[in-house]
């Protein structure tokens, strides 16, 4: 994992759910969130001066079966699941990846949404098709999408 290329377990990512706050429950999207991040590399995103950010979103059943907040106040503290399973993210980037503010991860000024941009799309509100849909999903299936940006 980035930016250090260390080895991670499944065992790892579980611990650092439990330190991020996950509940048990939580295991799925945290193996496929550790999946989403490395399947691209993200040396460039994480190592420059910018102050860059990943932002989840969720769909499908799990979000309901987490708890998640889609609705008002959705990235405001308060709802357990979007917050741990944001944070959990920056956790596998600093100690499954080996990442260090000011040492190999160089943001000038830092973003807030670094740490717990997570969030389930609201998919009964939407007057839109579901992004997972979009992506060619059923809307029985638990997806998860990582976006970057600084």
């Amino acid at each position: 994992m980035v930016p250090e290329n260390l080895k991670v377990t499944v065992q790892k990512v579980a611990i650092n759910g439990v330190m991020a706050g996950c509940p048990p429950k939580a295991m799925p999207v945290l193996l496929a969130l550790f999946e989403a991040f490395n399947q691209r590399d993200y040396n460039s995103v994480v190592r420059p001066t910018n102050s860059f950010s990943f932002m989840t979103i969720i769909n499908g059943p799990i979000r309901k079966e987490l708890n998640m907040n889609a609705g008002t106040y959705a990235l405001g503290p308060g709802n357990r699941a979007n917050a741990s399973i944001g944070r959990a993210l920056r956790l596998f980037i600093r100690n499954l990846g080996g990442g260090r503010p000011g040492v190999n991860m160089m943001a000038v000024i830092g973003n807030i949404s670094t740490y717990p941009f997570c969030l389930p799309e609201n998919e009964a509100q939407s007057p839109w098709q579901p992004l997972s849909q979009d992506l060619g999903y059923k809307p029985t299936e638990s997806v998860l999408s990582l976006f970057s940006g600084g």
